[in-house]
């Protein structure tokens, strides 16, 4: 899913992804790969990697035999990375999620918009199929300041 420059503020080096639980309290996954990255695209092509910015897709995240649980319908479950991100605060952001097959089921909340901001497809193909549905994502880590941050700091302080 791609997920617009405006609705992400600013750079931030992402270090877990948060999804909000709609059902299901477990999912077991054969394996689980997500890949985070640039795009200036603002609707997604059917090729999964001709939507990135070239050099810009990045594996964040590579478990097998994985177990994943969430808590209560409305509440957040965390995805922790493996790697972190660093989202520039440029351009739009690029969220993957590749699986092979498992069993039970976590659905979290997502909407649909009015362009294709997502892809779905079978695992390994590098096609997929157009959707106007996206999730509801929190990327937590670090923000980037401005550069007067700390000289207001700094004043606010007396130093």
């Amino acid at each position: 899913m791609v997920a617009y420059l405006e609705e992400l503020g600013s750079a931030i080096e992402i270090e877990s992804i948060s999804l909000k639980v709609a059902s299901g309290t477990k999912v077991h996954l054969d394996a689980l790969q997500i890949y985070l990255g640039h795009t200036d695209r603002i609707e997604l092509e059917e090729e999964f990697e001709s939507n990135y910015i070239g050099g810009t897709r990045t594996l964040v995240y590579d478990h097998s035999d994985l177990w994943l649980y969430a808590g209560a319908p409305g509440e957040w479950f965390t995805i922790p990375l493996d790697e972190s991100f660093w989202y520039n605060g440029s351009e739009n952001l690029i969220i993957e999620f590749d699986w092979p097959g498992g069993d039970n089921a976590i659905y979290v909340w997502g909407w649909m918009s009015d362009v294709n901001r997502s892809l779905y497809g079978e695992y390994g193909n590098p096609v997929g199929t157009q959707t106007w549905e996206s999730l509801f994502v929190r990327l937590n880590g670090s923000l980037s300041l401005e550069p007067t941050t700390f000289g207001a700091i700094k004043s606010t302080l007396g130093l």
